[in-house]
């Protein structure tokens, strides 16, 4: 029962939550949003106070549900277990759907997290990447040390109203430090010393970090495998806050083809194929279903909740089978709330009414990439652009240097010459099309 209500309040709280980390500022505010480079620094500095009272407040209940969340999916994978230790068919089916939409809940409100981090860096995907370590795995809440950092958050919050303390844990994507302070535009790093072992591992870390230390001459009493094992864990963090700051200073690390390129600007009807995906979603509203090609590379089907019990993935799949000689993944828009660094759904500019019934699942969007005709496209505009084999693209991938998630199917990867050098393909590029709806031909420019 608890279960079901927790889930029958989703759409509510992400309504709230919504309201906080995205109106909050400008309605509890007397500045002009659209002249805002017109007000005064009083002005200016009234509204960041009230936009970081509003993601504080977010954040709280971004906390409070993701927590619930975490019990509920605690107790609902101990029943599944024992549902299927007594062969309860009817049970486990009940209890695996329940289980879903619980981590879909998870995914969302991280999503609201990540939300406010990409307003705090105004959309700039150097920044977020320079955030990002790589790796997709995320700490469970209710096995972090959560309340050390929930006391140290509202320590600065109570000390400085014009701040704002982000718990690292809640994005899908911020790994480095346990806290970023946002404090006169300046972003701070905080890591929680908790414990009196953590103390210890700090007090380690410095002795050894001296140029006079004798390893034979050190105390070793008291120190195990555990002990160890936190000064590895703790040293990781240290080098992720290391390799952030350098990344941040080093524009070729974000931009690896062109170091002087200027960053594709964030959410710009010009370069991104919003209008289709609006024009997919108003059909779909009237005729159930709806297809839409982007030049002739990209296909994007939009489906409402009462067509897609009908026909599931058969109208994707149709035409997938009808177009390409190849077997193509096929996307489902929502898996973008699994991925760490996507633009936010929040800044699309397709309408408030578009962006909850996909959060909701009112309407579902399914997409295809022709990667056939993008590489026909690259080699169009003078980039010579080809598949790999199957053995140059596993060579590739045994390389340390392979650090930027190349793009893989059927085991072969897509290589192009970007001046008289072979590059390949990133997951990160295929993701900026597909989830960012960036336009492919403004990849090529």
């Amino acid at each position: 029962m608890r279960v079901q209500q927790i889930i029958d309040q989703f759409p509510s709280k992400v309504l709230s939550i919504f309201n906080y980390t995205a109106e909050y500022g400008i309605e509890n505010s007397q500045i002009d949003i659209q002249n805002i480079a017109q007000a005064t620094e009083e002005e200016k500095i009234e509204f960041q106070t009230a936009v970081h009272k509003g993601f504080r407040l977010g954040q709280s209940e971004i906390l409070k549900e993701m927590t619930s969340c975490y019990i509920l999916l605690k107790e609902q994978n101990n029943l599944l277990k024992e549902a299927r230790r007594n062969n309860q068919e009817a049970n486990i089916k009940q209890l695996r759907s329940k289980i879903e939409t619980l981590e879909y809940m998870v995914k969302v409100f991280r999503h609201f997290a990540d939300f406010i981090v990409w307003q705090v860096v105004k959309g700039n995907h150097h920044h977020i990447r320079a955030m990002y370590s790589g790796s997709k795995a995320r700490p469970s809440i209710l096995n972090s040390n959560i309340e050390s950092v929930i006391t140290l958050v509202n320590e600065h919050h109570k000390s400085d109203p014009t701040c704002f303390a982000l718990i690292s844990d809640l994005t899908s994507f911020l790994d480095i430090g346990d806290v970023l302070l946002i404090k006169k535009d300046k972003f701070i790093l905080i890591e929680v010393k908790q414990g009196a072992v953590q103390k210890k591992v700090f007090e380690f870390i410095d002795s050894v970090s001296n140029e006079n230390f004798q390893v034979e001459e050190y105390n070793y009493s008291g120190l195990n495998d555990k002990f160890f094992d936190q000064v590895e864990r703790t040293l990781r963090q240290f080098k992720k806050g290391a390799e952030y700051k350098r990344k941040m200073n080093t524009t070729s690390e974000i931009f690896p083809i062109q170091e002087n390129n200027k960053a594709m600007k964030p959410f710009d009807q010009t370069n991104r194929y919003y209008s289709k995906l609006v024009e997919a979603l108003e059909n779909s509203k009237k005729n159930g279903v709806d297809m839409q090609t982007i030049e002739e590379i990209i296909c994007i089907c939009a489906i409402t909740k009462k067509h897609e019990a009908t026909y599931g993935q058969t109208v994707m799949e149709g035409f997938v089978k009808k177009h390409f000689k190849n077997q193509v993944k096929i996307y489902q828009f929502e898996e973008m709330f699994d991925l760490p660094v996507v633009e936010p759904i929040f800044f699309k500019p397709i309408g408030r009414e578009w962006i909850f019934q996909l959060l909701f699942r009112q309407i579902s969007i399914q997409m295809v990439i022709d990667l056939d005709a993008l590489i026909q496209l690259f080699n169009q505009n003078n980039i010579e652009t080809k598949w790999t084999s199957t053995k140059e693209s596993h060579k590739q991938s045994e390389k340390k240097s392979d650090i930027s998630n190349t793009f893989r199917k059927d085991k072969r990867s897509i290589k192009l010459k970007i001046m008289n050098e072979w590059i390949y393909l990133t997951e990160y590029t295929i993701q900026r099309m597909i989830f960012d709806n960036v336009l492919p031909t403004t990849i090529i420019n």
